[in-house]
């Protein structure tokens, strides 16, 4: 904790004393990006244009603009899916236009297709949908929390615990079905519990992959219904240094946070070395509903991060990555009831029984968490058409929960009760070590990409505390799987298959208020994969996947059997659970023209042994910590299914409208009853405009309108949970924002945003605090950022 405070303390102490050492002239480039002779006088709009180390993607229009310096020589590159990379050199001078044109990719002498080539370089499948955020879209957007920022998103919800802790939700899928990748790891926390954010910075996050369907073959049972891949800012690639101090301020929660990074390249041994390192600080009081404070939803975030990368000019590339996250939050007070009567009363009341004063102190309950990530990886270009990759993984995650009450102590022995409450109730220590190894094989004549891999997991849980909601466990997964990708004209045909076996030791345990043996636990599966996508012309895209995976019971699914104080509520397992199966199906259509782009997908996954977590309505549990709602885990056989509709329409080249649809539905097949907690149908749109240049000051200036209509969940079984889904609810949000230019490689980007602009009461269906409280009312965000360069 000591040394952690002192990383983030040194690097910004670095930061507010450099100053810039060098002034030069400046000049500003015009880029002009076209088709291929034959569609030369079509623009061709979002392709990526690197200038050194400054980006851009061009407008509607094909058109973009960067400033540099005249007496230097930048590295230009080009890209945009489905045409081939331009790679050349800026050299000094006064010229002040560039065209590049671009040509289509033609695979393996397939002359009809288009295809991403980062869907086999990244991900193995070619035929699912990849959905890319941007850093410069998540810097417009940014909110507090990874799930927080990724709502939005088509097919993508969240499971809200106050201000502090949003997990996302993809196509109704979640938690231990719902992979999160950081920086190519598999994140390793107490992922099972709702409340359990992912350990991830929000200010540290370069670009969001998000990957729909069943991703089971290539990265393991986790991902049942689609990965999050979060990935780190880029490093430089050449020689220099430069670096990025920013701000958030939002007027909910009073919330501030400063992040700082700096950024550094130069050549060595026929290659360049990178290294970057950054530093994050927030605090926040607590979050405020419409018309009343949460009392005790108060957090601090303390994290930082470094970096190393090296690139040899025979293609091998070395990477090194250092993270810890330290978060301590409270639990709002307001859902730890001292008995069933206050329970029901503050269940039928829907807000607080008592009356907070802002605050940013936080006391118990409360949770501190911290994850330290180590990720290392190694690329090697065996051959021309062969690469190798490895990647290892190391996480520690130290996660202690802490009780509001311990009625056990006299009420007057002061000292020996907040002794107590000083410790956690429970603690978590998970460590995890990965290992995993690719192949990857092209063989051109034959049209053909292949990848082989193996992947290797250890964990090691151990508990502590009087709380034993999991037991002490060991964990051991191996896995083994094989992937193609076939191109023929204008198709694409993918297909995998994957193998895994899990063993599970937990050491026996005998308490007063537990007992069980010596338990070992074994799993294992097949997954299996295959899809086609047809580019049917140049603006029509259709794919289609079939998936099947599996995963056995999570240990809190088969063990719990405690107070979750995160979630206020007693959780009990089932040790008898069976690995749950799935079954998938994905069917997805594009159609895209320079100023129109739509979307439609219709998918549905069927759960054999699918593992839902009920309420026991008719016993709530009463203990010595207070009365609490009783939810027991249980298998049954279940479907979810959906549609997803997406427009965006440019009615110009500075502004365009976006409207979305996601309907998501899930069946209890075995009761024949809706399943429990899926989310309520929303319908989005957006109005969005983009000036390249407004009033000669602000570059790449925006402004945005939205609307959120979320309807209310009128599937569910009736008398199964305590309280019936809260009404459905509209919420406005407004954002603009732009960025300076204050010298050469000198600028500063503003944005402010404004969500719930009415300040609108509501509840969502998944916010775990819908019985006592509301969600978030009118918050203000203003961010900040200052880049420079030093070298």
């Amino acid at each position: 904790m000591f040394s952690r405070a002192y990383l983030c303390l040194w690097v910004f102490l670095f930061l507010c004393f450099a100053s810039d050492i060098y002034a030069q002239n400046m000049r500003t480039i015009s880029i002009v990006t076209q088709l291929e002779k034959g569609l030369a006088n079509k623009a061709l709009s979002q392709v990526s244009v690197l200038i050194g180390t400054k980006g851009i993607r061009t407008d509607i229009n094909g058109l973009g603009w960067l400033t540099v310096s005249k007496t230097a020589t930048y590295s230009l590159k080009a890209s945009y899916p489905g045409y081939v990379s331009v790679q050349d050199t800026l050299s000094p001078g006064d010229d002040t236009t560039i065209t590049i044109v671009l040509k289509e990719i033609k695979l393996y002498q397939a002359n009809k297709i288009t295809v991403n080539a980062d869907r086999n370089g990244v991900y193995g499948t070619a035929t699912q949908q990849i959905k890319v955020i941007s850093s410069k879209e998540l810097d417009e957007h940014r909110g507090q929390t990874l799930g927080e920022s990724l709502n939005g998103q088509l097919g993508i919800t969240t499971i809200q615990t106050g201000s502090s802790i949003s997990k996302p939700v993809l196509r109704g899928i979640h938690s231990q079905r719902l992979l999160i990748s950081n920086d190519g790891i598999a994140q390793e926390g107490q992922q099972w519990g709702a409340e359990h954010a992912p350990e991830i910075d929000i200010l540290s996050i370069g670009s969001i992959h998000i990957l729909k369907g069943a991703a089971g073959v290539e990265y393991g049972p986790g991902a049942m219904g689609g990965m999050i891949k979060v990935e780190p800012p880029s490093m430089m690639d050449t020689a220099g240094l430069k670096g990025i101090i920013s701000s958030n301020l939002m007027s909910n929660n009073r919330q501030g946070s400063l992040s700082g990074s700096l950024d550094g390249a130069t050549s060595l041994y026929s290659g360049v070395l990178s290294l970057k390192v950054q530093g994050s600080v927030r605090k926040a009081g607590d979050m405020e509903a419409a018309s009343y404070v949460l009392g005790n939803t108060a957090f601090t975030e303390k994290n930082a991060f470094i970096s190393t990368s090296y690139t040899h000019s025979n293609g091998i590339i070395v990477k090194s990555r250092f993270s810890t996250f330290t978060s301590e939050l409270g639990i709002f007070k307001g859902s730890h009831i001292s008995n069933l009567s206050d329970l029901l009363l503050a269940i039928e009341r829907g807000k607080p029984l008592k009356e907070y004063e802002f605050s940013y102190a936080i006391a118990n309950p409360k949770q501190y968490i911290v994850h330290d990530l180590w990720a290392n990886s190694m690329f090697i270009p065996l051959s021309e058409n062969i690469n190798a990759e490895i990647i290892h993984g190391w996480q520690f995650n130290d996660r202690k929960e802490f009780d509001a009450h311990n009625l056990r102590i006299p009420k007057d022995s002061v000292n020996a009760l907040n002794e107590a409450l000083a410790m956690p109730a429970m603690k978590l220590q998970l460590v995890t070590q990965s290992l995993d190894i690719k192949f990857k094989i092209q063989q051109p004549t034959h049209h053909l990409t292949s990848t082989f891999g193996c992947s290797f997991q250890d964990q090691n849980n151990v508990r502590s505390g009087k709380v034993l909601l999991i037991p002490d466990y060991t964990s051991v997964n191996i896995g083994s799987y094989l992937l193609a990708n076939y191109i023929d004209k204008s198709m694409i045909y993918n297909i995998g298959i994957r193998y895994d076996k899990k063993n599970i030791d937990v050491p026996a345990l005998n308490t007063p208020i537990r007992k069980f043996q010596d338990t070992s636990l074994y799993f294992d599966g097949f997954s299996g994969a295959a899809g086609v996508l047809w580019q049917y012309d140049t603006n029509i895209q259709c794919t289609i996947n079939f998936g099947t995976t599996w995963r056995a019971p999570q240990i809190n699914e088969l063990f719990s059997n405690d107070i979750h104080h995160g979630t206020a509520q007693f959780e009990i397992g089932d040790i008898s659970l069976k690995k749950e199966q799935s079954f998938s199906m994905d069917i997805n259509t594009i159609y895209s023209e320079p100023d129109f782009h739509a979307e439609c997908s219709i998918y549905s996954m069927w759960f054999d042994n699918y593992i839902v977590m009920l309420p026991d309505k008719e016993f709530p549990t009463v203990t010595v910590r207070g009365t609490f709602p009783t939810f027991r885990y249980s298998q049954t056989k279940a479907i979810i299914y959906g549609l997803e509709l997406m427009a965006e329409y440019h009615m110009n080249d500075w502004s365009k409208v976006t409207v979305q649809t996601t309907i998501t539905k899930g069946d209890d097949k075995t009761n024949n009853s809706p399943l429990f907690q899926i989310p309520a149908n929303r319908y989005q749109a957006n109005i969005h405009v983009h000036k390249q240049d407004f009033l000669s000051i602000f570059h790449d200036a925006f402004a945005e309108f939205g609307c959120l209509f979320v309807s209310t969940q009128d599937r569910f079984a009736p008398d199964l949970d305590y309280a019936n889904p809260p009404l459905g609810y509209q919420l406005y949000n407004i954002s603009f924002g732009g960025t300076i230019h204050t010298g050469y490689d000198k600028y500063i980007s503003c944005t402010m945003s404004a969500n719930n602009i009415f300040n609108t009461d509501y509840r969502d269906y998944l916010s775990r605090y819908r019985y006592f409280s509301a969600d978030q009312g009118f918050n203000l965000t203003f961010r900040c950022s200052y880049s420079f360069s030093l070298l």
